[in-house]
């Protein structure tokens, strides 16, 4: 009788993580993207702040608008725009505009799972920087070209995009730049096997977040380490790391990253066999996410 009982408990909450995690898979690849922080690249002293879809689309220019509709998720949009800018900037010759509106693009068509435009459009824009001194315009094409190289399943190539930008990132003082290539290289060697190599390269990077304030960079950063040492099976060290990141996601109010980080802690517990807990977090993460 007890084996019965045990059984009827196990099996319905089997299920319901089935039924959660089925859900989950809408946006997971999403969630698991984060760690590449994409970053969208800005032109030359024009480092655009609007962040609504209001008058400051009208006013903004062709790039600035690129980059209102990609924040609100519009990436269809976001492209045709951009496509446009891009045909200006051919027709005055300004190419390392040129240069940051194709590396932008691809990034949208790569939100768009449009991967075969997306290298071209950012193939174009390394080869419109070949010569170029611009290396702030540079480190941005290959930061974002490594995120495609990653979606694209080659780890190996992003690696040696992002020990690029890092070494760019160094050379011009860019702090943000260098940890995020370095959490960004982290998840490279992850994807590759090397889940030890990357826990090293995460701790590093965890080092340094002790000392700095609450950041999108430092959320995404623990829960990167975080889930390293889910994989490696230091499961307890991997809940208190997913614990800060979920609480900075939550004192920043980034809803994108307390669902990640929930679905992280979800996941641990799952490992852990702690059902309930498992099945709680994945609730929170889906609410958040679909706002209900």
């Amino acid at each position: 009788m007890p084996i019965k009982t045990k059984t009827r408990d196990f099996w319905p909450n089997t299920r319901k993580i089935s039924r959660l995690l089925s859900l989950l898979l809408y946006f997971v690849v999403g969630l698991l993207f984060v760690v590449i922080s994409p970053m969208w690249a800005v032109l030359p002293d024009n480092i655009y702040s609007a962040s609504s879809l209001t008058n400051a689309t009208i006013t903004a220019s062709p790039v600035e608008q690129g980059k209102i509709l990609y924040d609100a998720g519009r990436f269809a949009e976001a492209v045709q725009v951009l496509q446009q800018a891009v045909q200006a900037y051919k027709q005055t010759g300004d190419q390392i505009k040129l240069a940051t509106t194709l590396s932008n693009l691809s990034l949208a068509y790569q939100q768009l799972g449009e991967l075969t435009e997306a290298q071209q459009a950012i193939t174009e824009s390394l080869q419109l920087l070949a010569d170029s001194q611009n290396l702030p315009v540079l480190a941005q094409s290959l930061e974002i070209q490594g995120r495609l190289q990653l979606l694209m399943g080659k780890p190996d190539a992003a690696l040696i995009s992002w020990q690029k930008t890092e070494k760019i990132y160094q050379q011009t003082n860019n702090y943000i730049g260098v940890v995020r290539s370095q959490i960004n290289q982290a998840q490279a060697w992850r994807n590759q096997g090397f889940y030890r190599r990357a826990i090293q390269m995460l701790e590093v990077v965890n080092q340094i977040f002790q000392s700095q304030p609450d950041s999108l960079e430092k959320a995404v950063g623990l829960r990167s380490l975080g889930n390293a040492l889910l994989i490696s099976g230091n499961l307890e060290k991997s809940h208190e790391i997913l614990e800060q990141s979920l609480a900075i996601a939550k004192h920043l109010e980034s809803d994108h990253d307390m669902a990640a980080s929930l679905f992280s802690l979800g996941n641990n517990a799952r490992k852990q066999q702690q059902i309930s807990a498992a099945i709680a977090y994945y609730q929170q993460a889906i609410g958040i996410r679909f706002d209900f």
